[in-house]
């Protein structure tokens, strides 16, 4: 019997840089879906527009469009909320970060002890003070000494919490909205106490926020605008207003109608103007005026400038929320729940809508063709571009009661394409060049849910079973077709909730689950009747945690994704390399949904926030050293922070010496490249010089000399 313990997880700092590259903060890459924009902000001349997880802003200097995550030094590119006036930009997000930019400075503030529920609603400031509403009360910040003042909670009736949507002084009274009442106060009154506050109360009403014009405050609410007497300014039924503003007096009304977006100014007589909107725009934001000018920002298009019906979008940058991601080769491709597909090389992305294809849940290449699978379609020759379903000739797919085909794996292996028919008697199915079909029999009577496989070899393959159906794995030898369930009920998982399987270099099977991370010496049927628990040497390790997603590079290091962050785990030293968090790493989120690699040993990390890329420089490894390359050559010490060696084999020990012959330090490094740090085998970094790079012997023996790289 194995006994599972908790690992109570501690940041272990790399040390030992021989094995692994080196990783740092200008390696991560953002990869957000900027054409859905979820607020906008006028600072310095520029239009910044936040996604959910990235920016870019136009520059009204030229109009041209930047997308530098460093331009402003933002510590998180997670944005929920902007605001700016003459003095600030600002921004927020849920996990109570608000990072301000002003003229001189930039710094942030952490609202503390927020539920993981928290909302920021709407940003005020007034006079160096900043109101924020949030669905946890209305919090004061001092802008100007940096630090938080009170917090305004519990303003409802007899002391109860209030959710703030908006806040605004007028005249020297605070008046704050939540979704039914209206509460109001005099700034100098004691705050904190709850009978001092003001309430209107509008039962029948959605209360959405405010604005002020001509020195008055005014509110609206889905379908009407009014004053603090009542008195409608603009209604209208069957409406959903989103948005209020005032410029030179006017009133400026976004809402939508019969799905479509509308535009509405009314002027200081209350004449009404519907203005014009592009077709294309579908679904609005947020709205800045500057110099008379009208931009909306929202989603599918980006930033509209209405004024002039003209659009601006940052070019090769995705245009969905991605919920998949697959590698195949050098590149990567990133799925959404729709018809919407797209792919990379380098950081540049793709935009592709497939026809009448949708929910695409994995890709191969087979014979000089792509595929695509999905949980509906079937499959699509992407390459030739029709779709095999259950009427195309030969077809062995099956339908689910719903009429669709639902194919949750496709795999190119052994000159046959592979394909997991999920909900089927007979879920494995394959065919080769000529779209001759085969089934396998499983040892099973009823419908088998598969999600995904993974083979061993040309004999033998793990299924994941769909957790919603119970779960488990199931073991098919090809060869002998022989089958076997793998579940906690016989002993042979640690839980039936598996996310995850890869085989590693050494043969072991490694198993990802809702419970942690187990392993089998190998895919012989002896083999599996026993699995094993993943050990540091002191205490089992990642167990009693979410393991959503696992990875294998080219050095055999395992990259785990948890729902507490990115691991990285070499198995052959029982270490934990990296431990990445939001805390300390560019990690958008700790909640990892999904990880893939390319050839050139870029792994892109879908998180729960968006998805991101760190450059590892462990490629593929080549057949010789002919393509052996170190770079830069020569290296700056006071640019430079690490070498890059590049165009290994599988196994490569090397050396590097002074021209005086003192060693530098040694490497033993699996995979086709990785990264120095520059120090050298006492820690210290290296200095100005000239330095000499051998290939050692298997024996430890000096070798031959491959090159030599200048210091400065």
């Amino acid at each position: 019997m194995i006994i599972k313990r908790v690992f109570v997880f501690i940041l272990f700092f790399y040390t030992k840089i021989s094995a692994q590259s080196f990783i740092e903060r200008n390696d991560w890459r953002y990869h957000p879906n900027l054409k859905d924009i979820k607020s906008a902000s006028i600072h310095d001349n520029k239009i910044y527009c936040f996604a959910k997880s990235g920016f870019f802003f136009l520059d009204l200097y030229n109009n041209s469009i930047v997308i530098d995550r460093l331009s402003l030094d933002f510590i998180s590119t997670e944005f929920d909320l902007s605001f700016s006036n003459s003095k600030y930009l600002i921004t927020g997000n849920s996990s109570g970060l608000i990072q301000i930019i002003s003229n001189d400075e930039n710094y942030f503030l952490n609202i503390k002890d927020v539920t993981s529920n928290f909302k920021i609603n709407s940003f005020m400031v007034n006079e160096e003070m900043l109101y924020v509403s949030s669905s946890e009360g209305l919090f004061k910040i001092d802008l100007e000494n940096q630090l938080f003042v009170e917090k305004y909670y519990n303003i409802g009736v007899g002391g109860s919490p209030v959710e703030i949507l908006d806040s605004k002084i007028v005249n020297d009274t605070l008046y704050v909205v939540s979704d039914k009442n209206i509460y109001s106060i005099n700034i100098e009154s004691n705050l904190l106490d709850f009978n001092l506050w003001d309430t209107k109360y509008f039962s029948e009403t959605e209360l959405k926020g405010s604005f002020i014009k001509d020195d008055e405050i005014y509110f609206f609410s889905s379908q009407s605008v009014f004053n603090k007497n009542n008195e409608d300014l603009y209604t209208q039924e069957d409406i959903n207003i989103q948005k209020v503003l005032t410029y030179n007096s006017e009133v400026h009304i976004i809402f939508s109608s019969d799905e479509k977006p509308h535009y509405v100014v009314l002027n200081n007589n209350n004449n009404i103007n519907e203005i014009y909107i592009s077709e294309k725009v579908s679904e609005i934001n947020d709205v800045l005026i500057v110099d008379n000018e009208v931009w909306l920002v929202g989603n599918n298009f980006s930033l509209y400038n209405l004024s002039k019906d003209q659009f601006y979008s940052p070019k090769n940058k995705l245009t969905f929320d991605v919920n998949k991601i697959s590698s195949l080769n050098d590149f990567i491709y990133a799925f959404s729940l729709t018809d919407k597909i797209s792919y990379t090389s380098d950081y540049s992305w793709e935009n592709e809508t497939v026809e009448d294809f949708s929910n695409i849940t994995s890709l191969a290449y087979f014979n000089n063709f792509l595929f695509f699978g999905s949980e509906t379609d079937g499959i699509l020759n992407k390459s030739e571009n029709y779709i095999i379903n259950k009427s195309f000739e030969g077809s062995l797919l099956s339908e689910l009661p719903d009429n669709t085909i639902h194919v949750s794996d496709l795999k190119a292996f052994e000159d046959r394409m592979w394909i997991l028919n999920y909900g089927s008697k007979n879920p494995l199915l394959s065919f080769d060049n000529n779209y001759n079909w085969n089934t396998y029999s499983l040892g099973n009577s009823n419908e088998i849910f598969p999600i995904q496989f993974e083979f061993v070899d040309d004999e033998a393959l793990f299924m994941i079973l769909d957790k919603s159906k119970g779960g488990g794995v199931l073991f098919f030898n090809i060869s002998t077709s022989e089958s076997r369930t793998l579940s906690s009920t016989n002993g042979t998982l640690i839980s039936n909730m598996v996310n995850d399987i890869v085989i590693d270099k050494n043969g072991l099977v490694w198993i990802a689950s809702d419970e942690g991370l187990m392993y089998f010496l190998s895919h012989n049927t002896y083999d599996i009747d026993d699995y094993f628990l993943p050990n540091d040497g002191a205490q089992n390790i990642f167990q009693g945690i979410n393991v959503s997603s696992l990875l294998l590079d080219y050095a055999n290091n395992i990259w785990v994704g948890t729902d507490e962050g990115l691991f990285v785990y070499n198995h052959d030293k029982n270490e934990i390399i990296y431990q990445f968090t939001t805390e300390n790493s560019s990690l958008l989120s700790n909640k990892i949904d999904d990880i893939k690699m390319r050839k050139d040993g870029e792994i892109y990390v879908l998180t729960e926030r968006g998805l991101l890329s760190i450059r590892t420089y462990i490629k593929a490894p080549e057949s010789s050293l002919d393509n052996l390359i170190f770079y830069p050559n020569p290296l700056k010490l006071k640019d430079d922070n690490k070498m890059i060696f590049s165009g290994l084999q599988t196994e490569n020990y090397l050396k590097i010496v002074s021209l005086s012959g003192e060693e530098i330090i040694q490497f033993n490094i699996t995979g086709g490249g990785f990264s120095w740090d520059l120090k050298n085998k006492n820690g210290r970094k290296i200095i100005s010089g000239t330095y000499l790079v051998f290939i050692l012997n298997e024996d430890g023996s000096q070798g031959e000399l491959v090159g030599k790289f200048l210091v400065l």
